[in-house]
């Protein structure tokens, strides 16, 4: 959305949208809000009082014509979103299509499938928190530990949310938490996926640079206890996460951080924290982002 943009006047009267307990007054507040929440938004969201609103309160009868008449032909929800944001002409071209490309992913999915997509897209995005919030939100939606049930749908659906909290948790470093949504995921729904980022999680709250692989393989297995992960999983995982440390400490950001916050004793001290303060706001650059 570039430069600035001509909106229509806003209503006096505002169509309340429950859910979120918000209160809109023009067309183009309806597009922003449905670009930006469209995962969370279902069906249900263009009715009657939709349409009538738009017809009276915001004056754009042909609009409301346009809605009406997809609803009364079942349109789909994808068909709708579209209609009302591209109507609204307060996104350019290349923002319509990336709409697109998400309501072709959201497809028939489920209120709680899309929620889901959209954490996954967030996480992916490096918006770590927000993923981690949205998870949550399903969870607390059931009300209670979601145990496996044997519906394999089901199963692989929870699975996936605990996976998906275990993965933002070892971003975040905290591997311990990690591990113990990882294991409910595992247990959910075992796959090589949710296997291997158990053991990633389990090796990197340990001293794995300094232990042996036999000693590591020892210490994993004890820490699975009953799963029943395979042995040479883990010893793959543990050559893994030897590998991509050496590789780590081979690049150039490595070598520059390992200079920066190690004292030599030549340097001037001022010179040295200044460094540090500057690594130290670049990473909260980074996790600001994140939030």
């Amino acid at each position: 959305m570039q430069g600035i943009r001509l909106c229509s006047p806003q209503a006096k009267v505002p169509y309340h949208i429950e859910d979120m307990e918000l209160n809109i007054y023009s067309v183009e507040e309806l597009a922003y809000y449905l670009y930006n929440t469209v995962f969370f938004v279902d069906t249900g969201f263009f009715n009657e009082r939709l349409t009538e609103y738009i017809r009276t309160e915001l004056e754009l009868p042909e609009l409301a014509a346009k809605l009406k008449h997809a609803m009364e032909l079942k349109n789909s929800f994808s068909d709708m979103v579209m209609l009302l944001v591209r109507e609204s002409r307060f996104y350019e071209e290349d923002e319509l299509k990336q709409l697109q490309k998400n309501l072709d992913i959201i497809g028939s999915k489920s209120l709680k499938e899309r929620m889901k997509v959209r954490a996954e897209l967030l996480y992916q995005g490096g918006k770590l928190a927000g993923a981690n919030e949205i998870y949550n939100n399903i969870l607390n939606e059931k009300g209670q530990p979601v145990l496996m049930t044997g519906d394999q749908e089901h199963d692989e659906f929870y699975g996936g949310i605990y996976l998906g909290l275990g993965k933002i948790k070892v971003r975040m470093f905290y591997f311990a938490e990690a591990a113990e949504d990882l294991k409910k995921a595992y247990i959910l729904y075992p796959c090589r996926e949710s296997g291997s980022a158990l053991i990633h999680s389990l090796l990197l709250g340990m001293d794995y640079q300094e232990e042996s692989k036999e000693k590591l393989l020892e210490k994993i297995m004890a820490e699975l206890g009953s799963l029943a992960l395979d042995e040479a999983l883990v010893i793959q995982c543990i050559e893994e996460i030897k590998e991509s440390a050496i590789k780590c400490e081979l690049t150039k950001e490595y070598e520059y951080l390992e200079k920066v916050i190690t004292y030599d004793g030549c340097r001037n001290l001022d010179d040295f924290y200044e460094g540090i303060h500057q690594v130290i706001d670049e990473w909260k650059q980074e996790y600001r982002k994140q939030i």
